[in-house]
């Protein structure tokens, strides 16, 4: 008779031992879904293992009562932002209410009938969008910082005044740099005069009174043998 019972007990807990597949048919249902995710490696969770599978039979006709293996569902289990092990939560029209009561059956019951008592529920992933998943990571860094703070209320500030300090020694490193391997061309106002100057010589246009008034901004001497020949060139010419 023992030997029966032990029997339908294993098999019991077995068909509460949920696949993916299974858990996402069992939250499209009309009954709320606990389910259990755990580890074979847990010492918590084989020490609370006999307490849920006896929630079956308690709360069965009202609440469908699952297992899932964590280290076998891992895809699963990231998903539903599962961060220790055992993690117990319920689904109800398509909200997640995660358990944080003690571990008697008597209180896991309870939380079947009453989880709405537990709180707001969460949006399954699948039902989140782009800016719910922002919000979660804003919150969950807050939470993060304020966890640091709390440790040590100098830390922060310390990391901060140091991120600054490197910060600007990076800067300055890096226009140093970039100054040497690129160095700009300096053109001050004598530059841009003289330039002028050469520019109104070569065209031939009048120079800018502003220009006109440097001592060497004139146009480049002509030697005196060019000045013989153009000369005789246009003697030649008039001759003709």
């Amino acid at each position: 008779m023992i030997r029966y019972l032990t029997l339908a007990t294993t098999v019991m807990a077995d068909a509460m031992q949920f696949s993916e597949p299974d858990f996402l048919n069992a939250i499209e249902g009309a009954k709320p879904v606990m389910v259990m995710f755990h580890a074979p490696w847990c010492g918590h969770c084989k020490h609370l293992m006999p307490v849920y599978d006896e929630l079956d039979e308690k709360i069965g006709g009202n609440c469908t009562v699952a297992k899932i293996d964590a280290t076998e569902e891992q895809q699963l289990a990231s998903s539903m932002e599962v961060q220790g092990y055992p993690t117990i939560m319920l689904i109800a029209d398509r909200k997640v209410y995660e358990y944080q009561g003690g571990r008697t059956s008597e209180e896991l019951e309870a939380f079947c009938t009453d989880y709405a008592a537990s709180g707001e529920g969460k949006k399954l992933p699948q039902d989140k969008s782009h800016l719910d998943n922002l919000l979660d990571f804003v919150k969950a860094y807050s939470l993060k910082i304020d966890a640091v703070s709390r440790f040590d209320e100098l830390l922060l500030p310390t990391v901060f005044a140091v991120g600054c300090l490197f910060g600007a020694i990076f800067v300055c490193v890096t226009l140093s740099v970039t100054k040497f391997l690129f160095p700009r061309k300096k053109h001050g106002k004598k530059e841009k005069r003289d330039k002028k100057a050469r520019d109104a010589c070569e065209t031939g246009s009048p120079v800018e009174e502003s220009v006109e008034k440097v001592s060497y901004c004139t146009c480049p001497p002509v030697e005196e043998e060019k000045i013989e020949k153009t000369e005789k060139t246009e003697e030649t010419k008039k001759n003709e």
